[in-house]
């Protein structure tokens, strides 16, 4: 887990070591998203996960601290080898603290 703090101190230093991995639907990504973020919705993540880099940390976020979307996303890549994190509260606690969207 990464809370937004961090995860805006990461992509401000390092921001080539992590991908930024939105599991929301299409639709919620394109109103609004994580700078940088890539968008693969859960429900596509088994069939597409070949498509993030293993050699980074992958940070999954989805809407807020009561949706589980992120949870899922983290523990499949994480049995699937990669280096999975989620971001702890969603878009939801990255607005709340502040920090930008983009459409």
């Amino acid at each position: 887990e990464v809370g937004p703090h961090d995860l805006k101190r990461i992509l401000d230093g390092h921001s080539n070591r992590v991908v930024v991995l939105d599991v929301r639907s299409r639709q919620g990504y394109a109103e609004s998203h994580l700078p940088g973020a890539v968008n693969i919705p859960l429900e596509e993540l088994a069939a597409r996960a070949r498509e993030l880099p293993r050699d980074k940390d992958i940070i999954a976020y989805c809407w807020n601290v009561t949706c589980l979307l992120c949870t899922k996303a983290a523990a499949l890549l994480a049995a699937k080898g990669y280096r999975a994190k989620e971001l702890l509260g969603g878009i939801q606690s990255w607005q709340e603290a502040g920090f930008p969207t983009e459409r």
